[in-house]
């Protein structure tokens, strides 16, 4: 077990002094962040899999004792989760 905290994923090392120094982790009108780019193109695929790759890295780094687990088979049904919808 372990965890990573968000900054320690996006590379930010004090937020309260990122933010004073005019850093944006992401900004949705210009799919970019300022002073920051790990959320950039936030819903490009190759560059969510290479947030996903940061993070098992940082993680294995991090924890070099845990096992490497495998994925997960996802079973979301949005249709059950969001009862109102039909798209």
């Amino acid at each position: 077990m372990g965890e990573l905290s968000i900054d320690e994923l996006v590379g930010v090392d004090n937020y309260d002094s990122f933010i004073a120094s005019g850093g944006r982790e992401y900004d949705p009108k210009t799919d970019k962040g300022v002073n920051l780019d790990f959320w950039n193109g936030i819903s490009d695929a190759a560059k969510c899999a290479w947030r996903v790759q940061r993070a098992e890295q940082l993680f294995r780094n991090k924890y070099p004792n845990q096992p490497n687990l495998e994925t997960p088979k996802c079973n979301f049904n949005k249709f059950a989760f969001y009862p109102d919808r039909t798209t």
